[in-house]
């Protein structure tokens, strides 16, 4: 049975139109062979009705005669839960965001793979007299700048030995001398 053809406005969500035009109209016509495109767009399921996260990804399949694109092939994987989680994660995101901003308590994250603050909030600033940049940009050499050289012992055995043994939504908490900027000065 012939769907016709206004079947692609029927299934894809509007707010998605603008982005497959481009994509139909500009994108694909302009691969180089051997190029791949892709795009992720909603649809309306057939059955249900409900709309689907899909993602295309299409390559030049056969060239007319005068070397533009004619034929393109591609697939479609159905990629919700993936666009579901980002959402939620985006969504989680925010509000720790805001929660840590307008905290007076320094928070910070830790990536252990890289052995590296990832996040810190502002109210670092008010703490140490850093910007959340500069406490970035020290990378790996964070702790030995701020964490008193008296309790850096504690803390990297606290960080190796019990951190990584955490559970996914727990926190560690330890307490430390820091050393705030341009001063030796240290505070609890």
């Amino acid at each position: 049975q012939a769907l016709g053809s206004d079947f692609l406005f029927t299934v894809i969500h509007p707010e998605d139109w603008p982005d497959v035009l481009l994509h139909h109209s500009q994108t694909l016509p302009n691969l180089e062979d051997g190029q791949v495109a892709m795009i992720t767009y909603r649809v309306k399921h057939g059955i249900t009705g409900e709309f689907i996260w899909m993602q295309s990804v299409e390559g030049v399949y056969q060239r007319a005669d005068n070397g533009t694109v004619a034929v393109t092939l591609g697939f479609a994987t159905n990629v919700t839960q993936e666009q579901v989680r980002k959402q939620e994660y985006a969504l989680i995101s925010k509000r720790f965001e805001k929660i840590s901003q307008i905290s007076p308590s320094t928070f910070y994250i830790m990536d252990f793979d890289i052995n590296s603050i990832v996040y810190v909030n502002d109210s670092v600033s008010n703490l140490l007299g850093y910007t959340p940049e500069e406490i970035l940009a020290m990378g790996k050499g964070v702790f030995p700048k701020i964490v008193h050289p008296k309790d850096l012992p504690v803390v990297f055995h606290k960080m190796q030995s019990i951190t990584p043994n955490l559970k996914e939504g727990e926190l560690q908490h330890y307490d430390c001398r820091l050393i705030k900027k341009d001063s030796e000065k240290s505070i609890w």
